[in-house]
């Protein structure tokens, strides 16, 4: 008897072996596509919340002056079995209902009827099932158009799609996985999670928080703070009237017109700023950075690749490992350590320090020197050339240890010896200190 059932089951598994090819080749090989459009409305209060929760839908969101949500949707799919697709959409629902302090979007597709319920309907589920595919090639793609009362806060969660926002006032919540996100004439409070795809933010008053892994961010005009963290795509911004803070990984940074302090972090790629009212803080790894017009005063860190500065109204810090540093037109003091590059300093009204490791270091058309303030430039085998004002009080002591040194000011000699030529020039109230193993041009201009 046992034999026998073996056998029987044996019998229909080859049987169905031999059936399915034969439906496969019958497949039609053209695609075929259907719609469905939905229309719906709800009566809400200014100032709700409205929360969308979608798993896949291009949504396209305006404020408008109105007492009511209104939407209309349409899906299409496509699939090469009709039948498949007409049951698909006979069982797909959108819902809008009031939900918590507001209202809320969903849409119930047959996957999810059948996830939840572990029912399914014919033939047609029955080979899902055997395939181990629930969705059996089929292909959706939804698009969504909705009004809402002028002011409406949202809460959205959708996985893939595109997401535009405008003219609304509220508390804004985004998190897209992967779509493009975009927001204009807006004001409240934003916040946004996305990855893989472009964010903008146009006209927005209040603070705007972004995390955006693996996309672009744009921002223009924003009355309020802005941070941002982002990673290997650019960012570009361009009118912030709050504090701006910007954290990249391998982001290529640009932007200006930065109303209080400005802080970035960024690796690899470039940085170019202008237009800083507050304080600027810059740290790169292998980053060239351009900066003009910082109020405040700057602090600059990189490695590698070029700084270039100009017009700062307050103090520059400058750290760069085998960076090459530009500066000119700066208020405050200016302390500068790098290596291997040159340092060129032009037109500053502060004290002067500059460190260098092998680097040639050149200061020029120092506007002013505060009393007390100092001079001190020191690097190893490089020169040193520097123009002093010609009205300036100094006292300064050059060492060079294998190089020459040539003053148009009057040369006292303290001793020279095999360890190098150290001399005395002057003595007035501001010290200058240049030591270097090369030559060291000291100028009256």
């Amino acid at each position: 008897m046992t034999r026998t059932i073996l056998r029987l089951h044996i019998i229909l598994l080859l049987g169905i072996g031999l059936v399915l090819p034969v439906f496969a080749g019958e497949e039609k090989s053209d695609k075929v596509t259907k719609s469905k459009t939905f229309t719906k409305s709800l009566p809400v209060s200014s100032g709700d919340n409205f929360y969308i929760e979608l798993r896949s839908a291009d949504i396209t969101i305006s404020g408008q002056n109105s007492d009511k949500i209104s939407l209309t949707a349409k899906v299409e799919v496509g699939s090469r079995d009709e039948k498949l697709l007409e049951e698909f959409l006979e069982h797909l629902e959108i819902n809008l209902e009031s939900y918590r302090n507001g209202s809320r979007l969903t849409m119930t597709d047959p996957y999810d009827f059948e996830s939840k319920s572990g029912q399914g309907r014919g033939v047609s589920n029955f080979f899902r099932k055997l395939f181990g595919d629930n969705k059996n090639g089929i292909s959706m793609s939804t698009n969504i158009k909705i009004t809402l009362p002028l002011k409406q806060s949202l809460t959205l969660e959708t996985r893939y799609g595109d997401v535009s926002v405008e003219n609304l006032t509220g508390d804004f919540d985004i998190n897209n996985r992967s779509g493009e996100v975009l927001f204009e004439n807006c004001s409240g409070k934003l916040e946004i999670e996305n990855r893989y795809a472009r964010t903008g933010v146009t006209n927005f008053n209040g603070p705007v928080t972004i995390n955006n892994s693996s996309g672009e961010v744009s921002l223009n005009n924003i009355t309020g703070s802005a941070d941002v963290t982002n990673s290997y795509k650019p960012v570009d911004f361009s009118q912030i009237s709050g504090t701006l803070v910007i954290s990249g990984q391998s982001s290529e940074i640009s932007g200006k017109e930065v109303g209080s302090d400005c802080e970035i972090t960024t690796s690899y790629k470039n940085v170019e700023i202008s237009d800083v009212k507050g304080k600027l803080n810059i740290k790169g790894k292998s980053s060239g950075l351009k900066v003009s017009n910082v109020s405040g005063s700057a602090i600059i860190e990189s490695s590698y690749k070029p700084i270039q500065i100009k017009n700062v109204g307050g103090s520059l810090n400058i750290n760069g490992n085998s960076c090459s540093v530009l500066a000119e037109n700066i208020t405050g003091d200016v302390d500068i350590t790098n290596s291997y590059k040159y340092v060129v300093l032009k037109n500053s009204s502060g004290s002067i320090n500059i460190l260098g490791k092998s680097s040639p270091i050149e200061v020029t058309e120092i506007a002013g020197i505060p009393d007390g303030g100092q001079i001190k430039l020191i690097t190893s085998y490089k020169p040193i050339t520097l123009f002093l004002p010609a009205e300036v009080d100094v006292s300064v002591s050059a060492y060079s240890k294998y190089g020459k040194i040539e003053s148009d000011y009057p040369v006292y000699l303290q001793n020279q010896e095999k360890s190098g030529t150290r001399v005395k020039i002057g003595d007035g109230r501001i010290q200058v200190i240049l030591e270097t193993d090369q030559n060291i041009t000291l100028r009256k201009k």
